[in-house]
């Protein structure tokens, strides 16, 4: 049985739909299948938008609510034959008029809680799943809407969304019958113990989907979307970068945390814990390849596999020579940061403890140094710390393979390349694992940092290709 899940991009219009009826179809042929739908491309981001005017603004609401309206109606009479069209018609239109009435409560009470914005957002995938579900019909593939909010269950814990994995099993193996129908399943959004609806944040539709393939036990789950695969490094950025086509669960989380944006990290670990080979394809060029992610097994000997950067990050340095030997004070600086929801990207210590310093996106900038400076007021004040630094317009810039480890020479190759382009390395970090060297630099060398560590490591030819190395 195989998981397939379409993105926003794969549905952004009939001709997307109709592309993606023919791979559904064909792939019905061999095997069973479940569809997991996110919403179509831009719809989640108009219905953020009309949930905020509806706040003050509500004839713009309107004017969004239209658009949204009058979209899906148009793919809907682009897409199904007249003669069937009527029942989905009748459908997406409850669902419009249910919208309708959320927004309006919103515009009276001059409020949109956590829980309304998730349940006005969950239309998306609702609407998708619907239209979707009555397409595959229509070519006889016997395909039936399933809401995935009484499938997936989740709780909230230190304001983050957490999923029940044991009772969202459970559900969805009760719930979900592939082998008798294809399943066109709503990506992205699940519901608490209260049935009240909730969302899986960002990627949440390709964590709908692992989470469905670990519980059915697919073969293999596929995530469609608008480009080949996991690229060596950002083609916009690289032209020369190529599709990685084979690469293990850990290089691939590494390079989402990273900043690779074809998916997050967390939507890979109920594959990963159960062995589940994912795919990365593309819809649009269906007979390529894409990337493979599956469990260690044969590897290129090339060792890295991925370079990424992240863009708008800022430094924060804690020195003083008081931190020799003080207790604690790692703990009560990740405290103080978490209290105020600040996320580390890296740190990195010297070893005689005089100094920590740690990265952090520049828009959390000002309370990461709030955070220190009330955290540590004390050792401020009786010059124990003597500075808290702040360097902004920086990039973190990583090196990615399992081979990594135990490779001889590998730093060196790695900041030669940057010293021969005269790029001044601000902070390095490197986990255990060996699978990751990450560094800071300014901003203004990001790309030439990049481009130099990229060449160097062989990834413009055959470097990043499994089949090739």
């Amino acid at each position: 049985m195989r998981v397939m899940k379409f993105g926003g991009s794969s549905l952004r219009n009939a001709a997307a739909l109709r592309e993606v009826g023919r791979i559904v179809d064909e792939a019905r042929q061999s095997e069973p299948v479940a569809v997991v739908v996110s919403a179509f491309a831009g719809v989640t981001d108009g219905l953020l938008e009309a949930a905020d005017s509806a706040l003050e603004d509500y004839g713009h609401t309107q004017e969004v609510f239209g658009g949204l309206h009058s979209r899906h109606l148009t793919t809907i009479e682009e897409l199904i034959p007249a003669t069937t069209r009527s029942r989905i018609m009748a459908d997406i239109q409850v669902l419009f008029n249910n919208l309708e009435d959320v927004l309006h409560g919103v515009h009276l009470v001059r409020e949109c809680s956590p829980s309304t914005r998730d349940l006005i957002v969950s239309f998306g995938e609702r609407l998708s799943a619907r239209i979707t579900a009555r397409w595959l019909s229509s070519l006889n593939l016997n395909a039936e809407f399933v809401d995935s909010r009484p499938l997936i269950l989740t709780s909230e814990r230190q304001g983050m969304t957490i999923v029940n994995i044991d009772e969202s099993f459970r559900r969805l193996r009760k719930g979900l019958k592939p082998d008798s129908c294809v399943p066109v399943v709503t990506g992205f959004i699940a519901s608490d113990a209260a049935g009240i609806t909730t969302t899986l944040g960002r990627n949440g539709s390709d964590y709908s989907a692992t989470l469905l393939g670990a519980a059915l036990g697919a073969s293999c789950v596929e995530l469609w979307t608008d480009v080949d695969g996991i690229f060596s490094s950002d083609p916009n950025l690289i032209p020369s970068a190529k599709v990685i086509d084979h690469m293990t669960f850990e290089e691939a989380q590494e390079m989402a945390y990273f900043g690779a944006q074809i998916v997050h990290p967390q939507a890979l670990q109920p594959a990963a814990e159960r062995g589940i080979p994912v795919a990365i394809r593309n819809t649009f060029n269906s007979t390529h390849p894409g990337t493979m992610i599956a469990p260690n097994g044969s590897l290129p000997e090339q060792p890295v596999r991925g370079i990424t950067t992240i863009n708008d990050v800022a430094l924060v340095n804690v020195e003083g020579s008081g931190m020799i030997g003080l207790l604690g004070v790692a703990g009560r600086l990740f405290s103080a940061l978490a209290a105020k929801a600040v996320n580390v990207i890296m740190i990195s210590q010297a070893s005689s403890e005089h100094s920590i310093c740690f990265v952090t996106r520049s828009c959390e900038l000002t309370s990461a140094v709030e955070a220190v400076k009330e955290e540590f007021a004390t050792e401020l004040e009786s010059r124990l710390i003597q500075r808290v630094e702040e360097v902004d317009n920086l990039a973190a810039l990583s090196i990615i393979g399992t081979r990594m480890r135990g490779t001889i020479g590998l730093s060196g190759r790695f900041f030669g390349a940057l010293g021969a382009q005269g790029v001044n390395v601000v902070a390095i970090s490197q986990g255990s694992s060996e699978r990751n060297i990450s560094i800071v630099v300014s901003e203004q060398d990001a790309a030439k940092a990049l481009r130099s560590v990229h060449t160097a490591f062989g990834l413009d030819g055959a470097g990043a290709s499994h089949a090739e190395a």
